[in-house]
């Protein structure tokens, strides 16, 4: 877990077959790009609303070359690396992560699975894999309802895949090119069928479609779903694996496709599991308490297209009570610091998730909030702000305040309205797994915003 700059909140539903469709490969392990802007009877969403606690804007920081563009902004590429796929597959010793061969195999979903689909609700999959040591096929399922028992149409996919260098984002994951040689789609709905009918000739297969007959779209796409091979003809993607579980990259909120490697996830998506037994994860009421931190210099999006640094502390008691130090940097690699917040409070472990296998909900209570300036620039931002919404007294470098009471609004942090997180957690070993932060930045203060994805682990001390 960790604080964040905005706040926002957002709620919709799926309102129409055009909808649904719009969405149907931003929703699956590989997705293939958008909807196009002229689809026939796509609804906007009206229930929508935004209720954003910023003024202004933030201060400057160093200009890294990693803090603008895309939700991966920067990129997962260190200078010099490969991102071609030319490593060996195996792992850097420093990052713990077990080697890209262990992906060998036959790889399926464990349950019903949730993805963004671009337009505030979700959409639900189930993923069967079979991948080689060059190459890789595999099935999405789609489905109308999160029991996944509405089918609503299957996708085949196959091609190439390579291995790159080691993810910046992501403790342990490699970069991964998954390149899309073949594609083919059956609706599986009569209202699907008749939608896919809607795009223009030979922009969506060649023949009239028919729920249960599959065609081949690899030359002509499907205009009506933003399939266009020819655009994005390769997904720029995470690897990582642990315990006989296989993650990808989180999709992107948006529902947008992986088409760049600027487009590379910082997130990890629920994980599939191999045919053979695996390892389960810890049960968090006696594996959670103890000391956590940040093997690495964490990013997160800042809700504004680019990057904010970060490393956690955090201690969990068996008492029900937490504490964390949330650093924040101004660069890649969190040499220069801007802020630091210590956070404590209660926390309650509920339910099993059941939109990341292995994980459990767990809220977290934000009842001491303090806040810490490092650098004379983020000081003079705080300052901006209007009298009793960020602290009683005039901010100084390396002066703590008590912002509990009047929180700081500037930076979306309202302890009054969003005193609590709703979180995931999930346990493994000696990683510690809280979930992957929304693109835009808000916080998770409701139960409707819960994570759906992984945020990179912590480390047991």
């Amino acid at each position: 877990m960790n604080t964040s700059f905005t706040s926002t909140s957002t709620s919709s539903t799926v309102t129409s077959t055009a909808r649904w469709a719009c969405a149907l490969l931003a929703a699956g392990t590989l997705a293939l790009g958008g909807c196009a802007d002229d689809e026939p009877d796509a609804q906007p969403d009206p229930d929508t609303s935004t209720d954003d606690g910023t003024s202004g804007d933030a201060p400057p920081v160093e200009d890294d070359g990693g803090t603008t563009g895309g939700p991966d902004s920067g990129t997962d590429d260190d200078p010099g690396s490969d991102d071609s796929g030319s490593d060996d597959g195996e792992t850097d010793d420093t990052t713990g992560g077990e080697s890209s061969h262990a992906a060998v195999g036959h790889w399926t979903s464990p349950g019903c699975e949730r993805r963004p689909d671009g337009q505030g609700s979700f959409m639900f999959v189930q993923r069967d894999f079979e991948i080689g040591e060059d190459d890789w096929s595999g099935t999405i399922d789609f489905f109308m309802d999160p029991q996944c028992s509405l089918p609503m149409s299957s996708i085949y996919l196959a091609g190439g895949w390579s291995v790159g260098a080691d993810s910046v984002a992501v403790y342990g994951a490699q970069q991964a090119d998954f390149a899309l040689d073949e594609l083919r789609l059956t609706p599986l709905d009569e209202g699907f069928a008749g939608y896919l009918d809607s795009a223009q000739p030979g922009t969506c297969g060649t023949e009239p479609w028919q729920v249960g007959q599959e065609q081949d779209v690899t030359d002509t796409g499907c205009s009506v779903i933003g399939v266009d091979l020819d655009a994005c003809g390769t997904e720029h993607e995470l690897l990582y694996i642990d315990g006989g579980q296989l993650f990808f990259g989180s999709r992107h909120d948006d529902g947008s496709g992986l088409c760049t490697p600027e487009d590379r996830p910082i997130r990890l998506q629920t994980p599939l599991v191999a045919d053979d037994d695996v390892v389960p994860s810890d049960d968090p009421q006696d594996a959670l308490p103890g000391e956590w931190a940040s093997p690495i210099c964490e990013r997160r999006p800042d809700g504004q297209g680019g990057l904010l640094f970060i490393q956690r502390q955090i201690t969990v008691s068996d008492d029900g009570t937490w504490e964390g130090t949330f650093a924040f940097f101004g660069d890649e690699d969190c040499t220069f610091a801007l802020s630091e917040a210590d956070i404590t409070g209660p926390y309650q472990l509920g339910a099993a998730s059941i939109s990341v296998h292995g994980a459990a909900e767990a809220d977290f209570e934000m009842a001491d909030v303090r806040l810490t300036p490092r650098a004379q620039d983020f000081v003079d931002f705080l300052n901006s702000a209007q009298p009793g919404t960020c602290g009683a007294e005039p901010w100084q470098v390396d002066v703590t305040q008590d912002i509990s009471e009047t929180g700081c609004l500037l930076l979306g942090i309202d302890p009054q309205t969003c005193g609590t997180e709703y979180e995931l957690v999930m346990v493994r070993g000696d990683r510690l797994y809280f979930g992957g932060r929304p693109d835009d930045g808000s916080n998770l203060c409701t139960a409707q915003a819960r994570p759906i994805s992984l945020q990179t682990p912590m480390l047991r001390q």
